[in-house]
């Protein structure tokens, strides 16, 4: 006899209509005996997910201008002149600098890497994430803002380009989610929007739909109607403020649910616009 998974519920059906699929559904390994049950087992998941605390925050990075002063980008009187100016104009230093003409576009991104431990790119053709490596949306990849342009033959090791500041929870959320290896790259701030509009637009193969939610009740209804519906086989899940990140996968098709931290939100976008240094 097989038993809804879950616990609070406990109905069952013979084996053999479970097996034969006239009765209940299936997801994630488990049996439930209605949408109901699916959607009250999902709810609990992702309330947990919810409540999660996120990624502790990393070791502080070393100073940016003290970097730039040991690679001898600028001197010690530039730097004094270029943080009394970031006061009044309230930009980031690197794009502080780089206005006052203070070291070069690619100087700053280089010391940006030095900063964040990573390496940088200067340029990357957008046809290297027109096919979309790694399989995500491209809602998701712009709410990450990362974007992946290259993943090993084995898929162990996931190249992305990012911003800096480094975006940490992002990556390690990346890492849940696929399974691999995370090389992170910065590059310039004016790159990144165009690979994210590159992203997957000649993607071949399995289809990736993406859609914002405004509730925990609302993901957990679209997971039970994807599961009736034979689109959705499992979930997988990972809190990468603002959002959480589900994502369920089936034969033919995966889907992308993003759903903001903040309850208070009744819609959240994701957009791509970069901070300056």
């Amino acid at each position: 006899m097989a038993r809804c998974a879950r616990t609070e519920c406990g109905r069952w059906r013979p084996d053999v209509l479970v097996r034969l699929g006239r009765a209940g559904l299936r997801f994630d390994g488990s049996w439930y005996c209605s949408t109901t049950c699916l959607a009250t087992a999902a709810r609990a998941v992702l309330q947990a997910a919810h409540a999660m605390p996120t990624w502790a925050a990393a070791t502080p990075a070393p100073l940016l201008g003290r970097l730039l002063i040991q690679q001898r980008v600028i001197a010690h009187e530039d730097l004094r002149i270029a943080l009394r100016e970031q006061r009044a104009s309230g930009l980031r230093l690197g794009r502080q600098l780089l206005q006052m003409g203070l070291g070069s576009r690619e100087a700053i991104i280089r010391g940006l890497a030095a900063q964040a431990g990573v390496g940088y790119l200067t340029h990357i053709d957008a046809s290297r994430v027109r096919r979309g490596p790694a399989g995500l949306s491209r809602d998701s990849v712009r709410a990450l803002g990362v974007v992946p342009f290259e993943l090993s033959r084995d898929s162990e090791r996931l190249s992305v380009a990012c911003s800096a500041p480094l975006p940490r929870v992002a990556l390690a959320a990346l890492r849940e989610m696929t399974g691999a290896i995370v090389d992170a790259f910065v590059v310039d701030d004016d790159l990144l929007p165009r690979l994210v509009d590159a992203y997957a637009i000649e993607r071949p193969g399995v289809p990736i739909d993406a859609a914002t939610m405004t509730s925990v009740d609302d993901v957990a209804a679209r997971i039970a109607v994807r599961a009736e519906q034979g689109r959705a086989e499992r979930m997988q899940h990972t809190r990468c403020d603002p959002f959480v990140w589900v994502r369920l996968e089936g034969e033919r098709r995966r889907e992308d649910l993003l759903l903001p931290v903040t309850a208070a939100h009744k819609e959240a976008t994701w957009p791509a616009e970069l901070t300056s240094r």
